[in-house]
C-alpha cells in the first residue's frame, strides 16, 4: 500500500526531538519551527513536524484577494518569509493525484501562522486538562493576547501577544496551547471545496480530505496517548451539507484505508478515536462524559446558544446550539453525524449551507478594533411576520423576534461617524459562522510500530444533504453560481448595477461584471477595471472576484452621485463576446432629484436593501477583519 513519505527532520529539529521525547509509547512529532517562527521555551509548546506535508502546498497570499505573494515557506524547516499586515495563509490538501480537496488556513498575521496545524505532546502521557480533556492536543497555529489570560495570571497586564509583539510591544508573542484561554483561536480550519462532492448525489458520502500525521515510537511501555482535536468543518463547496465523516487509516485518496481495514487494531488497540464518554467520575465515583453530547459539533455559541461564563450574550438567533449530534463506530475509528440539532438554524436557513449561499448582516465593531470579531447586529431575511409575502428586509434577533430593523435605525448606523477615524462603526458583510461548524473529538494513539511509514491519517468527509434547494435571498439573483465557457470558446459579458433605475443622491452604485473570459486562474481571485462618469467627474472602479474559479465580479463606485438629477454610467469594456468581438457594455441609472443633500431615512433605506439584494451572496462589499 502507498503511504506518504517519512517526514525528513532537519539535524536541529532531530536533536531537539531527541532532547524531548518522553519514555513513553507512540506520539505525534513535534519540534521547534525555524525562523521567523519564535523560539520558545517549552519544549510542550513546539508542535511544527506534525503534520506530513507531501500532499501538502503552503501560500502565503494576500488577505484580501487571496493572490499568491511570492513569499516562500520551507517544508522542511518550517521557515517562511518575514510575513506583514495584509499577509495571511492557506495550506492546499490533495488527494495524492494533484486534486486539491481542501484548504487548511488559521488566523492571518499576525494572529496567525503557517502551516496551520501543530500538535502539542505533554511528557506526561496521563495528564488532562479541565474535565479530562487530554493535555495533548492538535490545534492551530495561533497566538494571542496577554489580556486574554485570567486577571489572577500576572502576565494579563502586559500588552501584546501576537506575532508582532516584540516590534509593538517589546514583548514574546504567546502561543495559543491545548489549555490555553476560551476564544485564543484553538481551532484550525478546514475548508472543504468543490472537489469533495463533484459527482456525488445527494445524500451520499462524499470525498475525503486527508491530513498524514508524522508519529515517533517512544521507549517503554506501550500504552495510549490521547490528543484533543480541535477543529473547524466549513462548507465552501458549493453544495449544502448534511453532515459529516471523520476516521482514522493509513494513505490519501484512493489508497485511504482505514485503521480496522489496515489490521492495526487487534487484540491491542493502536489507532482509534474517542467522543470522551464516560472518561471523567462526579462525587460519587459516576462516570460523566468529557463533553455534552451536543457541544462536540456545533456552530458559533455567539449565534447560537445561551448566555454563560464565556458568552456573556444569548445567541443572536437562538438561545439553542445548533450543530449535530454524533456517535462513535464499534471499532471506534470513525465518528459520524447522526441527527440535526433541534434550532432557528434549520428554521431560518436549512441544511448547512455552502458559502454560495453566505446570508448577510450588519456588524457593529464595538470596540472600535478591526483586530477583533465585530458584533452581529442585523441580517437581511425574509420577514417570517408575513409567511405568505416575500418580503426582504434588515431584521433583528431572536430576542427580539427576529422584528425588522427601522429606518430610522438603519440611518443612524449608516450615518454614523464614532469611530476612531471618523466612519462608520456599523459594516455590512457576510455571516461567515453559520459556513463553520466546530467540531471536537480525541485521537488515540499507541504502538505506533505497525503505522506504515510512521504516519498516520485523519480523514473528514462530508455529507451531502439531500435537500439542495436554493435559499430565496439567492434565487433569482442571477448569476447566483460560478460561470464557465468551453475550451476555445469566448462568452459574452453582462454588467449590472443597482440601485436603478434611481439612486440616493450622494449614495454608492454596486456593480456586477459577468464575464468567465476573464477567470485566467482559478486559483486567484482576480480584478476588472469599469469606468464610471456622472458627466463632469470620470474615474475607473475595481471589480474583484467574489472567490477562486468564479467569473462574477462585484464592487462599489462612490463620489459619482452627488450631484442631482445626474445620469451615472458605467462602462465595462468586454474584449471578446461569444463572437469574438470586442464591444462595450454600459448600464446607467439617475440621481434622485431631492431638494436637499441629504439621504432620506426611506432612501437610505431602499438603498441599503437593493444594494445588498443585488451583491446577495457575495457582496465585496463585505467587511472583511484581518483577524479573520
Amino acid at each position: 500500500m502507498k503511504n506518504s513519505k517519512t517526514f525528513k527532520l532537519n539535524l536541529i529539529a532531530a536533536a531537539c526531538l531527541t532532547v524531548s521525547v518522553p519514555a513513553m509509547s507512540g506520539q505525534i512529532i513535534g519540534v521547534q519551527q525555524g525562523s521567523p517562527s519564535p523560539i520558545l521555551a517549552d519544549d510542550a509548546q513546539n508542535g511544527f513536524g506534525a503534520l506530513n506535508l507531501d500532499n501538502a502546498t503552503i501560500k502565503i497570499v494576500n488577505v484580501d484577494t487571496g493572490e499568491d505573494t511570492g513569499k516562500v515557506f520551507d517544508k522542511v524547516t518550517g521557515s517562511y518569509d518575514a510575513m506583514t499586515y495584509g499577509d495571511t495563509f492557506k495550506t492546499e490538501m490533495s488527494d495524492g493525484a494533484g486534486n486539491v480537496m481542501g484548504d487548511l488556513h488559521g488566523k492571518d498575521w499576525p494572529v496567525g501562522e503557517p502551516m496551520g496545524i501543530k500538535a502539542l505532546t505533554d511528557p506526561d502521557i496521563n495528564a488532562v486538562l479541565s474535565n479530562s480533556k487530554p493535555a495533548s492536543c492538535i490545534m492551530s497555529t495561533s497566538y494571542f493576547e496577554y489580556s486574554e489570560l485570567p486577571d489572577s495570571n500576572p502576565d494579563s497586564a502586559l500588552e501584546g501577544g501576537w506575532l508582532d509583539s516584540v516590534v509593538e510591544y517589546g514583548t514574546e508573542p504567546k502561543p495559543t496551547l491545548c489549555g490555553s484561554p476560551f476564544q485564543t483561536h484553538k481551532r484550525f480550519k478546514v475548508d472543504a471545496l468543490p472537489a469533495t462532492v463533484d459527482g456525488v448525489e445527494s445524500g451520499e458520502l462524499g470525498k475525503g480530505i486527508d491530513f498524514v500525521f508524522n508519529v515517533d515510537q517512544a521507549s517503554g511501555e506501550a500504552e495510549t496517548r490521547r490528543y484533543m482535536v480541535l477543529q473547524k468543518l466549513n462548507n465552501y463547496a458549493d453544495r449544502r451539507f448534511g453532515g459529516y465523516k471523520v476516521e482514522v487509516g493509513f494513505g490519501v485518496g484512493e489508497n485511504f484505508q482505514n485503521a480496522t481495514d489496515a489490521g492495526v487494531n487487534g487484540e491491542v488497540e493502536t489507532l482509534t478515536l474517542s467522543l470522551g464518554q464516560g472518561e471523567d467520575t462526579d462525587a460519587d465515583g459516576n462516570p460523566i462524559d468529557v463533553w455534552d453530547a451536543g457541544d462536540l459539533a456545533t456552530f458559533s455559541a455567539g449565534l447560537f446558544g445561551t448566555a454563560d461564563l464565556k458568552h456573556p450574550e444569548d445567541g443572536f438567533f437562538d438561545t439553542h446550539r445548533a450543530g449535530y449530534y454524533v456517535a462513535l463506530s464499534e471499532d471506534k475509528t470513525s465518528i459520524s453525524t447522526t441527527s440535526v440539532q433541534e434550532s432557528n438554524y434549520s428554521v431560518l436557513f436549512g441544511d448547512w449551507l455552502p458559502s454560495a449561499y453566505e446570508p448577510v448582516g450588519i456588524f457593529y465593531d464595538f470596540d472600535d478594533n478591526p483586530l477583533t470579531d465585530a458584533r452581529l447586529v442585523a441580517f437581511w431575511a425574509d420577514d417570517p411576520a408575513t409567511p405568505d409575502e416575500v418580503d426582504y428586509k434588515w431584521l433583528s434577533g431572536d430576542a427580539d423576534d427576529f422584528a425588522p430593523i427601522s429606518a430610522e435605525q438603519l440611518t443612524a448606523w449608516a450615518d454614523d461617524t464614532s469611530s476612531s477615524e471618523g466612519t462608520s462603526l456599523y459594516e455590512i458583510g457576510g455571516i461567515e459562522d453559520l459556513l463553520n461548524l466546530g467540531m471536537t473529538y480525541i485521537i488515540e494513539v499507541g504502538d505506533v510500530s505497525a503505522y506504515p511509514d510512521s504516519t498516520f491519517t485523519l480523514r473528514m468527509t462530508p455529507v451531502v444533504a439531500a435537500d439542495q434547494s436554493v435559499p430565496d435571498y439567492v434565487d433569482g439573483l442571477e448569476p447566483v453560481v460560478p460561470v464557465t465557457v468551453e475550451e476555445g470558446e469566448t462568452f459574452t459579458g453582462t454588467l449590472e448595477i443597482a440601485p436603478t433605475p434611481e439612486v440616493a443622491q450622494g449614495a454608492p452604485v454596486a456593480i456586477r461584471v459577468t464575464d468567465a473570459d476573464l477567470n485566467t486562474d482559478p486559483l486567484v481571485a482576480e480584478t476588472v477595471t469599469v469606468t464610471v462618469t456622472n458627466g463632469r467627474d470620470t474615474g475607473e472602479v475595481t471589480l474583484t472576484e467574489r472567490g477562486t474559479d468564479y467569473g462574477v465580479f462585484e464592487g462599489v463606485a462612490t463620489g459619482y452621485t452627488s450631484i442631482k438629477t445626474a445620469t451615472v454610467t458605467v462602462t465595462y469594456t468586454d474584449a471578446a463576446n461569444a463572437d469574438g468581438a470586442e464591444v462595450d457594455v454600459t448600464a446607467t441609472t439617475k440621481v434622485a432629484g431631492s431638494s436637499s443633500n441629504s439621504v432620506s431615512a426611506y432612501d437610505n433605506t431602499s438603498l441599503l436593501a437593493s444594494v445588498l439584494a443585488f451583491l446577495g451572496l457575495g457582496a465585496l462589499v463585505a467587511r472583511r477583519k484581518l483577524s479573520k
